[in-house]
């Protein structure tokens, strides 16, 4: 399922706190936990993360996060 918090903190201190359990930033506005995405998808706007989730949902991930998110998949 997704769940939305509402946070009195950064997501950079969020990524950092929890990257050991998993969680990636893709976006400037989106952390992902990596266990749930299912498909790392090109289109023509740019890559998008599918997570499996009971209902479908993509992710973007932005151009200052391309490279992170490709070394974390890919290795």
């Amino acid at each position: 399922d997704i769940v939305k918090f509402l946070l009195r903190n950064t997501l950079k201190s969020v990524e950092e706190a929890f990257s050991s359990i998993g969680l990636i930033r893709c976006h400037r506005f989106y952390v992902v936990n990596s266990k749930k995405v299912s498909l790392l998808r090109k289109t023509k706007e740019g890559l998008v993360l599918e997570l499996a989730t009971d209902t479908a949902c993509e992710i973007p991930v932005s151009k200052t996060y391309l490279s992170k998110v490709a070394d974390f998949f890919t290795s």
